[in-house]
């Protein structure tokens, strides 16, 4: 009955899966036969069959199986027929492994060379694909020549801004870069930036869908979300949100003076002396932010915001950083142990369970005539030391043009957030189709010269005329143009004029002796002073500022 089972199978019929089907088969009928005579019976009848039939009626014999449902074999001395059977089972082995080679043992080094080949073909297909994805669409804006693989990455490892504006120079106001794969155009110049933001603000409104935006946002939030119906329905939102629960400019207003007067008093603990003033203006701006949405804020003291905000600066560097550009370009390496990747996603999770839990609660030193011209203007307005208000705005043309100089000067946000294009554009006789990666350099708007004389000197007065009114210039673009600029332009503005106001009707402020602090930002995607400190002089007192800088 078993060889015949088997004779009658499929084994003999082409394809190597009906084969092991009705070897399958046999086995579970040949896993009774275990003693001596129904091997040499079984024996008898493979010498029948077909040669796999042989070999495995050998093994059974060889090794006294037995079917599950039988238990396990009966014990049995040593056979001595045993050479016999090994004999048989070699040359029958040699038939099989000719017939039939697919079902012949793969030895260790078989399989290794294998994996490897496999392993091989697999790297060469990549490297392939990564290569036809480097190579420009026709009409594409040109560049610099991109390194194989991870094109021009390492080329914003420091002061991107600093880089893509020589490579305007060369290249046009227009150029592309290869991140790894990933083709983005960069916009410099005040007249390209405002063609393509202002005039083509629809088609340049989207936001491109990074592996690191989706990580770390899931493509949400008004920031990161696609342009589309759900981004207007939910800026629209936001808007109305800021009219209906600030009440206009009087809220926010309130809110901002009250975190003034608690900054200033955190200044003058210090009482003169050196102290580094970045924990104090980052905890003061946030506190707006928490008042507005949480309606609480934070102490100066406070350790876990204090905490909080050092990671939240930690990402704004990283988000920017060489493993950052690479993750976009190599997702993979995320499963990387090592890297500042890793530190960037576990620092934003961080924040998220910080307000996960709140929302559950429910450098002027080195310019002194312009101190000196603001407090001027201060003491004039502010008659009696009263604290500032908003309508005294228009009153005080110079801070304002100190402030906007500010903005221009630091470039806090120099590449802007990374955009996309919502569908083929057209900039400049080049064509760049739809979804690709656009970066706005504002550094380049900001430091234009043809639109700012001497773009690299500190002048509050470019935003005066010559009576000495405030006007405002074209080239401006801190809170970026077009759908996409900052959705907190107004608030933003505000705390910066009352905080600056409060502060040097108070303060003299200055470095201490010999310690003027370098002007070279640190890098992220937004640039911030390197640590330094100051001294905050009550203007009441006759003090020089001393100390020695920690």
């Amino acid at each position: 009955t078993c060889w015949c089972t088997w004779e009658h199978g499929s084994v003999e019929r082409p394809g190597f899966e009906q084969g092991l089907l009705a070897l399958a088969s046999l086995a579970q009928q040949m896993a009774s036969y275990s003693n001596s005579d129904s091997d040499f019976i079984d024996r008898l009848a493979a010498k029948q069959s077909s040669p796999v039939h042989q070999v495995y009626v050998l093994e059974v014999c060889l090794d006294g199986v037995r079917g599950p449902k039988l238990g396990p074999p009966k014990s049995r001395g040593p056979r001595s027929d045993q050479p016999c059977l090994q004999r048989e089972r070699r040359t029958f082995g040699k038939m099989v492994s000719l017939k039939y080679p697919s079902l012949v043992p793969v030895s260790c080094a078989e399989a290794l060379l294998g994996f490897i080949f496999v392993a091989a073909a697999l790297l060469v297909f990549l490297l392939v694909r990564q290569l036809v994805k480097q190579r420009r669409p026709p009409g594409f804006p040109p560049g610099p020549s991109p390194i194989p693989i991870i094109g021009n990455i390492f080329s914003l490892a420091t002061e991107p801004h600093v880089f893509l504006k020589k490579q305007s120079e060369v290249h046009g106001q227009i150029f592309s870069l290869d991140l790894g794969g990933i083709m983005t155009v960069v916009l410099n110049g005040y007249d390209c930036v405002k063609e393509c933001l202002y005039h083509q603000s629809e088609v340049f409104a989207d936001r491109p869908s990074l592996p690191l935006f989706k990580k770390m946002t899931k493509m949400g939030g008004l920031l990161n979300c696609k342009y589309g119906k759900g981004w207007l329905e939910h800026r629209k939102l936001a808007c109305n949100s800021f009219r209906y629960f600030g009440r206009g400019q009087r809220q926010f207003e309130r809110k901002i003076l009250e975190e003034c007067m608690f900054f200033v008093d955190a200044i003058d603990e210090h009482k003169g002396k050196p102290f580094n003033p970045k924990h104090l203006v980052t905890n003061a701006v946030s506190n707006i932010t928490n008042l507005i949405i949480f309606g609480q804020r934070f102490t100066y003291d406070d350790r876990n915001f204090q905490h909080m905000i050092e990671i939240f600066s930690e990402n704004v560097e990283l988000a920017v950083s060489g493993w950052a550009l690479l993750y976009n370009a190599f997702p993979w390496i995320e499963y990387l142990p090592l890297g500042k990747h890793q530190k960037l996603f576990r620092n934003a999770a961080e924040v998220y369970d910080f307000l996960s839990e709140v929302i559950k609660g429910f450098s002027k030193g080195r310019v002194p005539h312009v101190p000196q011209r603001v407090h001027r203007e201060i003491d004039s307005v502010l008659v009696n030391g009263r604290q500032a208000t908003l309508e005294d705005k228009h009153k005080m043309p110079y801070v304002e043009a100190v402030l906007h100089e500010v903005l221009r000067f630091c470039n806090i946000v120099p590449l802007g957030i990374f955009r996309a294009t919502s569908q083929d554009a057209k900039v400049n006789g080049y064509t760049i189709p739809k979804g690709t990666m656009v970066i706005t350099n504002i550094y380049s708007v900001h430091f234009d010269e043809k639109y700012w004389n001497d773009p690299g000197v500190f002048e509050p007065q470019r935003f005066l005329d010559s009576s000495g009114n405030f006007v405002r210039r074209e080239a401006f673009l801190p809170f970026s143009l077009g759908r996409r600029h900052c959705l907190g332009e107004q608030l933003a503005r505000m705390e910066m004029f009352l905080f600056f106001t409060t502060l040097l009707q108070r303060f003299h402020l200055q470095f201490p002796p010999g310690a003027v602090p370098t002007v070279a930002p640190k890098l992220g995607m937004t640039l911030q002073p390197k640590p330094y400190c100051i001294c905050a002089v009550r203007r009441q007192q006759k003090l020089s500022c001393s100390g020695d800088t920690p």
